[in-house]
């Protein structure tokens, strides 16, 4: 028998609406450090699914925060009843390693509209422009960091309970741990070095096998 996950009750997505998801658009590029370079860092599924073409890409780090699996997901990898877990990032020691886009001005409306419509749905996360370390200088760039006040926000879960979680979730868009193992590959292929998520992937395949 499995053990018993304490899922929180009330769970649910509520899409934010087009005119606030383009005013919170608007404000945040409003602003950009430097409006002539917009750049946007890429710490989960950005890193292997960007779904544009970027002007420049570079191997990037974020200081002061860490990624977790730290909100509660109800639609795209999970359902009300059985919830998977969302990435984002939280202040911590860090850092976090990424890649950093600088978007192309031709198209940069369609691009940014496009983030905003698959990173801002529903308000986990706020966008904010933080400092990043690149080999070729620091730059400014758009992070989507986990909103702790948002109702789904799940918080510090041990990795044992992420595990469980994260191997049981399906919602429309396939599996939870299937987007673990996307972003594992992806940290093989650039180099990118976090071991505690490669960890958490190992536990969720040991948990899969047995259920199996």
């Amino acid at each position: 028998m499995e053990p018993t996950i304490d899922i929180p009750n009330g769970l649910r997505s509520v899409p934010w609406s087009d005119g606030r998801r383009r005013a919170h658009l608007e404000a945040t590029i409003a602003q950009a450090p430097d409006p002539d370079a917009i750049w946007v860092f890429g710490y989960g599924s950005l890193i292997w699914d960007p779904r544009f073409e970027p002007l420049e890409t570079r191997f990037a780090t974020l200081d002061v925060h860490r990624r977790s699996f730290c909100f509660w997901t109800t639609m795209g990898r999970g359902t009300p009843e059985k919830p998977g877990l969302g990435l984002g990032v939280v202040p911590s020691d860090g850092p976090v390693e990424g890649l950093a886009y600088r978007l192309d001005p031709k198209g940069l409306n369609d691009v940014l509209e496009a983030l905003w419509l698959r990173e801002m749905r529903a308000g986990v996360y706020h966008a904010e422009w933080k400092r990043i370390r690149t080999s070729e200088g620091c730059i400014h760039a758009i992070v989507y960091v986990a909103n702790n006040d948002h109702p789904n926000f799940a918080g510090d879960l041990p990795l044992e309970e992420q595990a469980r979680i994260i191997a049981r979730a399906k919602g429309a868009m396939g599996w939870s741990y299937e987007y673990l193992g996307r972003l594992v590959k992806g940290f093989k292929q650039y180099g990118i070095n976090d071991t505690y998520h490669e960890e958490l992937y190992k536990r969720i395949m040991e948990i899969i096998s047995v259920r199996q």
